[in-house]
Protein backbone atom coordinates (compact mmCIF):
# COMPACT_ATOMS: atom_id res chain seq x y z
CA UNK A 1 0.00 0.00 0.00
CA UNK A 2 1.43 3.35 -1.01
CA UNK A 3 1.28 6.51 1.10
CA UNK A 4 -1.40 7.95 -1.18
CA UNK A 5 -3.61 4.86 -0.69
CA UNK A 6 -3.18 5.12 3.09
CA UNK A 7 -4.19 8.78 3.08
CA UNK A 8 -7.26 7.99 0.98
CA UNK A 9 -8.32 5.34 3.50
CA UNK A 10 -8.25 7.81 6.40
CA UNK A 11 -11.66 9.07 7.62
CA UNK A 12 -12.66 12.66 6.93
CA UNK A 13 -11.62 15.27 9.51
CA UNK A 14 -15.20 15.52 10.84
CA UNK A 15 -15.03 12.05 12.40
CA UNK A 16 -16.28 10.07 9.44
CA UNK A 17 -19.57 11.91 9.00
CA UNK A 18 -20.21 13.93 5.90
CA UNK A 19 -22.81 16.63 6.46
CA UNK A 20 -25.45 16.40 3.76
CA UNK A 21 -26.92 19.58 2.37
CA UNK A 22 -30.39 18.76 3.72
CA UNK A 23 -28.94 18.50 7.24
CA UNK A 24 -27.09 21.81 7.10
CA UNK A 25 -28.02 24.97 8.99
CA UNK A 26 -28.56 27.09 5.86
CA UNK A 27 -31.15 24.60 4.64
CA UNK A 28 -32.87 24.69 8.04
CA UNK A 29 -33.01 28.48 7.86
CA UNK A 30 -34.49 28.35 4.36
CA UNK A 31 -37.13 25.85 5.53
CA UNK A 32 -38.04 28.05 8.49
CA UNK A 33 -38.39 31.15 6.32
CA UNK A 34 -40.50 29.35 3.72
CA UNK A 35 -42.79 27.74 6.29
CA UNK A 36 -43.20 31.04 8.17
CA UNK A 37 -44.05 32.79 4.92
CA UNK A 38 -46.56 30.07 4.00
CA UNK A 39 -48.22 30.31 7.41
CA UNK A 40 -48.43 34.10 7.18
CA UNK A 41 -49.92 33.84 3.69
CA UNK A 42 -52.53 31.30 4.85
CA UNK A 43 -53.55 33.52 7.76
CA UNK A 44 -53.80 36.55 5.48
CA UNK A 45 -55.84 34.69 2.86
CA UNK A 46 -58.12 33.25 5.52
CA UNK A 47 -58.75 36.69 6.98
CA UNK A 48 -59.47 38.09 3.52
CA UNK A 49 -61.96 35.39 2.55
CA UNK A 50 -63.84 35.56 5.88
CA UNK A 51 -65.07 39.06 5.04
CA UNK A 52 -65.10 39.97 8.72
CA UNK A 53 -64.43 43.40 10.20
CA UNK A 54 -61.81 42.78 12.84
CA UNK A 55 -62.28 46.20 14.52
CA UNK A 56 -58.66 46.49 15.61
CA UNK A 57 -59.37 50.03 16.78
CA UNK A 58 -61.19 48.58 19.79
CA UNK A 59 -58.15 46.63 20.97
CA UNK A 60 -56.16 49.41 22.74
CA UNK A 61 -58.95 50.06 25.27
CA UNK A 62 -58.35 46.62 26.73
CA UNK A 63 -54.72 47.60 27.41
CA UNK A 64 -55.07 51.23 28.49
CA UNK A 65 -57.30 54.28 28.37
CA UNK A 66 -56.60 57.96 28.83
CA UNK A 67 -59.48 59.70 30.64
CA UNK A 68 -59.16 63.38 31.56
CA UNK A 69 -55.43 63.20 30.97
CA UNK A 70 -55.03 60.26 33.35
CA UNK A 71 -53.64 56.92 32.18
CA UNK A 72 -55.80 53.98 33.27
CA UNK A 73 -54.82 50.38 32.69
CA UNK A 74 -57.28 48.19 30.85
CA UNK A 75 -58.61 44.81 31.98
CA UNK A 76 -55.91 42.81 30.18
CA UNK A 77 -53.05 44.68 31.88
CA UNK A 78 -54.87 44.58 35.22
CA UNK A 79 -55.43 40.85 34.83
CA UNK A 80 -51.76 40.34 33.95
CA UNK A 81 -50.67 42.22 37.07
CA UNK A 82 -53.01 40.19 39.27
CA UNK A 83 -51.75 36.96 37.69
CA UNK A 84 -48.13 37.91 38.35
CA UNK A 85 -48.98 38.88 41.94
CA UNK A 86 -50.75 35.57 42.60
CA UNK A 87 -47.94 33.58 40.97
CA UNK A 88 -45.20 35.40 42.91
CA UNK A 89 -46.83 35.07 46.33
CA UNK A 90 -48.01 31.55 45.56
CA UNK A 91 -44.49 30.49 44.56
CA UNK A 92 -42.97 31.98 47.71
CA UNK A 93 -45.50 30.37 50.04
CA UNK A 94 -45.35 27.05 48.15
CA UNK A 95 -41.58 26.89 48.62
CA UNK A 96 -41.91 27.65 52.35
CA UNK A 97 -44.62 25.02 52.78
CA UNK A 98 -42.67 22.55 50.67
CA UNK A 99 -39.47 23.12 52.66
CA UNK A 100 -41.23 22.62 56.00
CA UNK A 101 -43.00 19.50 54.73
CA UNK A 102 -39.81 18.02 53.29
CA UNK A 103 -37.89 18.62 56.53
CA UNK A 104 -40.70 17.01 58.53
CA UNK A 105 -40.69 13.94 56.29
CA UNK A 106 -36.92 13.59 56.67
CA UNK A 107 -36.92 14.27 60.41
CA UNK A 108 -36.73 11.68 63.14
CA UNK A 109 -40.06 12.80 64.58
CA UNK A 110 -42.81 10.23 64.06
CA UNK A 111 -45.53 12.86 64.58
CA UNK A 112 -43.85 15.20 62.09
CA UNK A 113 -43.68 12.51 59.42
CA UNK A 114 -47.34 11.61 59.98
CA UNK A 115 -48.47 15.25 59.69
CA UNK A 116 -46.46 15.77 56.50
CA UNK A 117 -47.67 12.50 54.96
CA UNK A 118 -51.33 13.22 55.75
CA UNK A 119 -51.04 16.71 54.23
CA UNK A 120 -49.41 15.35 51.07
CA UNK A 121 -51.88 12.52 50.59
CA UNK A 122 -54.97 14.67 51.15
CA UNK A 123 -53.89 17.54 48.89
CA UNK A 124 -52.48 15.40 46.08
CA UNK A 125 -55.48 13.06 45.97
CA UNK A 126 -58.22 15.68 45.80
CA UNK A 127 -59.03 17.82 42.74
CA UNK A 128 -57.87 21.42 42.78
CA UNK A 129 -61.41 22.63 42.05
CA UNK A 130 -62.64 20.98 45.25
CA UNK A 131 -59.84 22.63 47.22
CA UNK A 132 -60.67 26.03 45.73
CA UNK A 133 -64.31 25.61 46.78
CA UNK A 134 -63.32 24.59 50.32
CA UNK A 135 -60.92 27.50 50.70
CA UNK A 136 -63.39 30.04 49.31
CA UNK A 137 -66.67 28.93 50.88
CA UNK A 138 -65.43 27.36 54.13
CA UNK A 139 -61.98 28.57 55.17
CA UNK A 140 -62.26 32.17 53.99
CA UNK A 141 -65.14 33.05 56.40
CA UNK A 142 -63.52 31.08 59.24
CA UNK A 143 -60.12 32.76 58.84
CA UNK A 144 -61.69 36.17 58.22
CA UNK A 145 -59.89 36.78 54.93
CA UNK A 146 -61.42 39.86 53.31
CA UNK A 147 -59.46 39.74 50.05
CA UNK A 148 -60.46 36.83 47.78
CA UNK A 149 -57.09 37.08 46.02
CA UNK A 150 -55.34 35.92 49.18
CA UNK A 151 -57.73 33.00 49.40
CA UNK A 152 -56.64 31.95 45.93
CA UNK A 153 -52.97 32.47 46.80
CA UNK A 154 -53.23 30.27 49.90
CA UNK A 155 -55.11 27.57 48.00
CA UNK A 156 -52.57 27.46 45.18
CA UNK A 157 -49.68 27.60 47.66
CA UNK A 158 -50.93 24.58 49.59
CA UNK A 159 -51.62 22.70 46.35
CA UNK A 160 -48.25 23.42 44.73
CA UNK A 161 -46.50 23.00 48.08
CA UNK A 162 -47.00 19.24 47.78
CA UNK A 163 -45.00 19.14 44.55
CA UNK A 164 -42.39 21.53 45.95
CA UNK A 165 -42.02 19.23 48.95
CA UNK A 166 -41.13 16.24 46.79
CA UNK A 167 -38.67 18.30 44.75
CA UNK A 168 -36.97 19.64 47.87
CA UNK A 169 -36.89 16.21 49.51
CA UNK A 170 -35.32 14.68 46.41
CA UNK A 171 -32.74 17.47 46.30
CA UNK A 172 -31.83 16.96 49.95
CA UNK A 173 -31.58 13.19 49.52
CA UNK A 174 -29.25 13.67 46.56
CA UNK A 175 -26.60 15.23 48.82
CA UNK A 176 -24.11 12.51 49.88
CA UNK A 177 -24.40 11.18 53.42
CA UNK A 178 -20.80 12.20 54.04
CA UNK A 179 -21.88 15.85 53.99
CA UNK A 180 -24.14 15.22 56.99
CA UNK A 181 -21.31 13.46 58.77
CA UNK A 182 -18.98 16.36 57.97
CA UNK A 183 -21.41 18.84 59.53
CA UNK A 184 -21.76 16.70 62.64
CA UNK A 185 -18.00 16.26 62.95
CA UNK A 186 -17.40 20.02 63.15
CA UNK A 187 -20.10 20.48 65.77
CA UNK A 188 -22.93 21.91 63.67
CA UNK A 189 -26.50 21.38 64.76
CA UNK A 190 -28.98 19.76 62.38
CA UNK A 191 -30.49 23.14 61.49
CA UNK A 192 -27.10 24.70 60.76
CA UNK A 193 -26.10 21.63 58.74
CA UNK A 194 -29.20 22.20 56.60
CA UNK A 195 -28.48 25.92 56.18
CA UNK A 196 -24.73 25.91 55.60
CA UNK A 197 -24.00 22.53 54.01
CA UNK A 198 -27.02 20.64 52.65
CA UNK A 199 -29.27 23.29 51.09
CA UNK A 200 -26.49 25.16 49.21
CA UNK A 201 -25.68 21.89 47.44
CA UNK A 202 -29.30 20.84 46.93
CA UNK A 203 -30.71 24.14 45.62
CA UNK A 204 -29.00 23.95 42.17
CA UNK A 205 -30.64 20.54 41.70
CA UNK A 206 -34.04 21.85 42.78
CA UNK A 207 -34.23 24.91 40.53
CA UNK A 208 -34.93 23.21 37.15
CA UNK A 209 -38.01 21.25 38.34
CA UNK A 210 -39.17 24.26 40.37
CA UNK A 211 -39.79 26.11 37.11
CA UNK A 212 -42.62 23.66 36.44
CA UNK A 213 -44.36 24.87 39.60
CA UNK A 214 -44.05 28.48 38.46
CA UNK A 215 -45.54 27.57 35.08
CA UNK A 216 -48.47 25.85 36.80
CA UNK A 217 -49.11 28.91 38.97
CA UNK A 218 -49.14 31.24 35.97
Amino acid sequence: MTLRDAEAALPPPDGGRRIQWWNSKPFDIVQFVLLSGLLAWLVWRGAETMDYRWQWHRLPQYFYEVIDGELLWGPLIYGLMVTIEIAAWGMLLAMIIGLVTAVLRLSGSFAGRIVATVYLEIIRNTPLLVQVSIFYFVLQPILGINNPIWTGILCLAFFEGTFASEIIRAGINSVPKGQWEAGTSIGLSRAKTYIYIILPQAIPLMLPPMTGILVNLI
